[in-house]
């Protein structure tokens, strides 16, 4: 402390006469603010971590700060997306105690820097250059100036000051109001609600009504669905059977809450169908809600019921069960011979091995099929493991002209029985899929030629829809997307589950296309046949499916197929996947492999380090590219146009485990050892 810095609570000789400091080290600024139980400030203070560690380290028993400069409340809310949630709880409470305030501009940006401390009734007041940030505090370099004044209450200086400060508090919103609301509004734990919290978009607040809403809609959706349920013992009189077709009629009616908010968000989002509400009561035509559905979320109306082995859909005048016991071998077998005559149809097109494009459209076929049980898939994975994350999304990638769309359509005709289009890409969207996950229904949402960029609101949705938003008791559908982008964004890597269709089509084969075009338009009840047998698979002790349940969510998809195989007698095709097909094919690893075959990567052993050379006409982004082929237990980084693997045992282990071209590989370890500094 210099001779002129007066002591906290200490009047210095001068009276209210201003003082200066030249900070030229960390505690000179430390020794102006330290020894006081509160302080107001306008700074710059570039994360709430580090407002934490000043609020501790000082040991202020309230703080208020208007944080300066260009800092937004979605810059420190991003912030605390990659922190412990304790430190949130931490933050969290101390706003509810009144401990903590913080508040941002709104629309401007304000500079300035101004600090009032308190002790007692003395004040000390810091105008000048010095923020609370990081590199202020720490930076040897930095240099700062101050003036400051000692004052003590009352004082018309001191009443100027406080002024002045409310003047910049003008304008500004809370930081975490909106958090301490949604935790007031739910009856959750914190830490389901911190992750909620931020998984929102900054302000939002999922309040009790939006969860009254989302309640309402899904009781209209299992209404509507129980129309289908009420026919189905009715019998067509041709055949004695069950009839599934029947016209739909009726109305559904639901009660809502008589909260007026809950009445009128309901009302809003019904209000192309002009609902009735009388005494609390909601009144729909069945048909009409239905149609709704279709056209606002793209998807038909589809709920299962596990015990009775039943999948219902809804869908205009048709509404009908799709899930039905095995009847006689011949239709389980020509069942069979329809999935593979498509799978085999990929013959047509251009692939260096077609053996492996087949294995993956009949991966991705057991992925869909099994789609629209992702929710109760997830309810009885949550039992064997509470921190589960998934179910995987289905992510389908490969050039132009690959089958991708036709892929979908095939998918959508097999489960609906009729003619329905994916989703286009214009509606990859937050609205949209939340939406869809409103209504309750449980078909598949298949996205056609999307792309899943970081920083966008698809990326907080991929985030949070299974581990953040999921209920148990709210039934969610399932998202299905397929791209032109070879590699996803980093974050995206855990879940979504790849698979690639790297075949390309001649658009003017005419065997090929009157080959889909006849496969498109044959009926086929297969999808009936598994739905059935898949809900039997769940519905049974969870010791028996835990393994389905944890290593493969394809697991029971397979053991289905290869049931449906014994059981017509039919020799189970070479390109059937009977484990998942990144284990038959490693396609990062091929990547990997074709690029030092062509000499775009070479790379050289020092130490325990390995460095892959990329050749210098690559592009930087297209190095960080490669490098994200390596698998997640490879340490690695990149430096300009090297990659730096310093996991070299685990790449090691990677690059030898199930060698698909052991000469190459020889060659390389050769050339490897060769180059050995």
């Amino acid at each position: 402390m210099t001779k002129k810095q007066a002591r906290p609570g200490q009047l210095p000789r001068q009276g209210a006469q201003p003082q200066t400091l030249y900070l030229q080290k960390p505690k000179d600024f430390e020794g102006l603010i330290s020894g006081y139980k509160e302080i107001r400030a306008v700074s710059y203070v570039a994360s709430p971590t580090l407002m934490l560690s000043i609020f501790e380290k000082f040991q202020f028993e309230y703080m208020q700060l208007l944080v300066g400069e260009n800092i937004s409340v979605k810059h420190y809310k991003k912030d605390l997306e990659n922190k412990q949630i304790s430190l949130i709880q931490k933050l969290m409470h101390l706003v509810k105690e009144q401990k903590l305030t913080v508040f941002f501009p709104r629309g401007k940006t304000i500079h300035s820097k101004f600090y009032i401390l308190k002790n007692e009734d003395m004040y000390r007041v810091i105008v000048g250059s010095a923020n609370f940030s990081e590199p202020a505090a720490k930076a040897t370099k930095q240099h700062n100036y101050v003036v400051y004044w000692d004052l003590k209450s009352p004082d018309p200086l001191l009443e100027k000051f406080v002024q002045d400060y409310k003047e910049h508090l003008k304008n500004s919103r809370l930081f975490l109001d909106d958090l301490i609301k949604l935790a007031e509004n739910r009856d959750e734990d914190e830490e389901k609600v911190i992750r909620t919290w931020l998984s929102q978009d900054v302000g939002e607040v999922k309040d009790l009504a939006e969860s009254e809403t989302s309640r309402v809609f899904t009781d209209l959706t299992r209404q509507a669905l129980s129309t289908v349920d009420n026919n189905e013992h009715s019998e067509n009189p041709d055949t004695g059977e069950p009839d599934e077709e029947q016209p739909a009629s009726g109305e559904i009616r639901v009660i809502i809450p008589s909260d007026v908010k809950t009445q009128e968000g309901i009302e809003k989002k019904l209000q192309p169908l002009k609902p009735s509400i009388v005494k609390s009561e909601l009144r729909l035509s069945a048909r009409d809600f239905s149609d709704y559905v279709k056209r606002s979320c793209g998807v038909p109306l589809m709920g299962t019921h596990r015990s009775s082995r039943q999948v219902f859909l809804h869908m205009g005048d048709y509404r009908g069960v799709l899930s039905r016991p095995v009847h006689s071998r011949e239709e389980v077998r020509q069942g069979l011979e329809y999935i593979e005559e498509y799978v085999e149809s990929y013959g047509f097109g251009e692939s260096i091995d077609h053996k492996r494009i087949q294995a993956n459209v009949f991966e991705a076929l057991l992925y869909v099929l099994s789609a629209p049980f992702a929710h109760e898939f997830k309810k009885l994975k949550k039992q064997v493991d509470m921190y589960s994350r998934g179910p995987s999304y289905l992510y389908l990638y490969g050039p132009s002209f690959n089958g991708k769309t036709n892929f979908l359509r095939f998918c959508l005709k097999l489960m609906a029985g009729r003619h329905l289009e994916p989703i286009a890409q214009e509606y990859f969207n937050k609205t949209r899929i939340m939406s869809a996950k409103m209504f309750g229904t449980v078909f598949p949402l298949m996205f056609d030629d999307v792309n899943i960029g970081s920083g966008s609101n698809i990326e907080t949705v991929l985030k949070n829809y299974w581990e953040v938003w999921w209920n148990p008791g709210h039934p969610v559908p399932q998202i299905i997307m397929t791209t032109n982008r070879f590699n996803p964004p980093e974050w995206a890597n855990t879940r979504i589950k790849r698979i690639n269709f790297d075949v390309k089509f001649d658009q003017k084969n005419i065997q090929a296309s009157e080959t889909l075009n006849r496969i498109l338009n044959t009926d086929c009840d297969f999808f009936k046949l598994f739905a059935h047998s898949y809900l039997e698979k769940l519905d049974q002790p969870i010791d028996n499916i835990k393994e389905d349940l944890l290593v493969d969510e394809l697991s029971l998809s397979r053991k289905i197929f290869a049931d449906f195989y014994r059981f017509a007698e039919r020799s189970v095709p070479d390109y059937f996947p009977q484990v998942p097909v990144d284990k038959l094919y490693d396609i990062d690893k091929m990547e990997w492999q074709e690029l030092f075959a062509t000499k775009v990567l070479t790379q050289e052993e020092h130490g325990n380090k390995i460095f892959v050379h990329a050749d210098k006409t690559v592009h930087t982004y297209e190095v960080e590219r490669f490098m994200r082929l390596l698998p997640q237990g490879v340490k690695a980084k990149r430096k300009a146009h090297t990659i730096i693997i310093e996991g070299r045992d685990k790449y090691l282990e990677w690059i030898n485990a199930g060698k698909r071209d052991q000469g190459f590989w020889k060659n390389l370890m050769n050339r490897f050892k060769r180059t050995r500094l």
